[in-house]
């Protein structure tokens, strides 16, 4: 609830917004793994 209300926007649209930002990261990350890997 702090960081929706910080960012005036719903606590859904927050919860919402911070589940898509993981999934990307996730993403990212797996994406540049292989590259530290191959050395």
């Amino acid at each position: 609830p702090e960081i929706a209300q910080l960012l005036g926007i719903s606590e859904g649209t927050s919860k919402s917004q911070l589940s898509r930002a993981r999934q990307l990261l996730a993403q990212r990350l797996g994406l540049a793994a292989p590259k530290l890997y191959h050395s």
